[in-house]
Order: C-alpha cells, then sequence, then structure tokens
C-alpha cells in the first residue's frame, strides 16, 4: 500500500475509481479510444472516476518537488475516427494535469517512483507510443494513465510531469450533446 502526500492510501482511491471505471473484461487495454463502448456508463460516470484517478496521480508526485500546483484540463474525445464514428457519437474522458517540478528535480526518477506505485497496487506498465511514455492499465478497470516528462524550457522553469488519464468509450449525445456539454461545463440553461 502506497501513502500519498496528502495521507490518503492509493488502494482506497483506487478502488473508488475502479468502481466508476469497470467495464468490459479486456477494455483495459484499449482505453481512451480503441475500446469497445462500455454499456451502462455514461460521460458523467467517465468524468468523476478518470478526474479521481489523475488526482491520485498528482497527488503521488513528493510535495518537495512539486513547484506550483498542477495545472489541469478535463474534457472529452471521439472514440473512433470521423468515417469510423462521423457523428463522435462514441466518446471518452481524458484528465490531464501538469506539474512544475522544481528546477533540479530529477523528473524521470518522479516518474519512475510514480509508476512503482501504481505497479504495486495491482497496475500492468507499458509504454505509449514512444519509449518516453509510460502507460499503465489494469484488468478490472477500462481506465489507462500515461506518464511522461517534459522537460523545463525558461530559465529558472522546472521540469513538468504530465498525467494523462483516460476513461472508457462511452455512448454520447456527441459532441454539442447535452450529455456532453454538461460534462465540459458548457451547457448553458434556457431562461
Amino acid at each position: 500500500m502506497v501513502t500519498t502526500r496528502r495521507g490518503i492510501t492509493t488502494t482506497a482511491i483506487i478502488c473508488a475509481a475502479l468502481i466508476g471505471l469497470s467495464g468490459c473484461a479486456g477494455a483495459a487495454e484499449a482505453s481512451g479510444g480503441d475500446s469497445e463502448v462500455v454499456e451502462g456508463l455514461t460521460i458523467a460516470d467517465s468524468k468523476g472516476a478518470t478526474q479521481l484517478l489523475r488526482n491520485l496521480a498528482v497527488t503521488g508526485i513528493p510535495s518537495d518537488l512539486v513547484a506550483a500546483d498542477a495545472t489541469a484540463e478535463d474534457t472529452t474525445s471521439p472514440c473512433r475516427t470521423a468515417e469510423a464514428d462521423p457523428e463522435e457519437l462514441e466518446r471518452f474522458w481524458k484528465s490531464t494535469a501538469r506539474v512544475e517540478l522544481v528546477p533540479d528535480a530529477d523528473a524521470e526518477a518522479a516518474v519512475e517512483d510514480l509508476t512503482a506505485s501504481f505497479v504495486a497496487e495491482g497496475w500492468d506498465q507499458g509504454i505509449y507510443g514512444s519509449a518516453s511514455i509510460t502507460r499503465l492499465t489494469r484488468d478490472d478497470t477500462t481506465a489507462a494513465i500515461h506518464l511522461s516528462v517534459n522537460e523545463g524550457g525558461d530559465a529558472g522553469e522546472g521540469p513538468k510531469v504530465q498525467i494523462n488519464v483516460s476513461g472508457p468509450c462511452v455512448m454520447t449525445s456527441g459532441p454539442e450533446g447535452e450529455d456532453v456539454l454538461r460534462a465540459e461545463g458548457r451547457w448553458e440553461e434556457d431562461e
């Protein structure tokens, strides 16, 4: 069991998130765009659990390495190509955080330690795309976690750890449908 810097055990958080993201067997291999649609889950269900996993990963970075609060971005993305799903009804929740570390921090070691904490909780480690992106999956969840490092750019700026968590593909009413607009915070009530 790994304890986050806020004293929360990862087991407790992962269990809560897995309840929200559990789906059909084998879906973890292909979360975030490649998996089949998970029946019975909504984009709102996926949003909460996906954000929970993202936040867990953020708190897994030791506070003495963190220079600033994480910046977060949340959105839905289409699961398929425009040819396969022209209305973009099949969508997944993508939750991203960028954590700026202190200038002298070893960001690669921070990602390795974070990865090890998830592996200790039963996640499988792999590579996504290139060797510079670590992919974490579990057989009992449809979520996937991607971890990468962006070196600091400007003088005095530390490296950044990027955390992307992708939920399962779910059926929605499309990118401008009420369910997606509400989940993304873009819904405006009629007056």
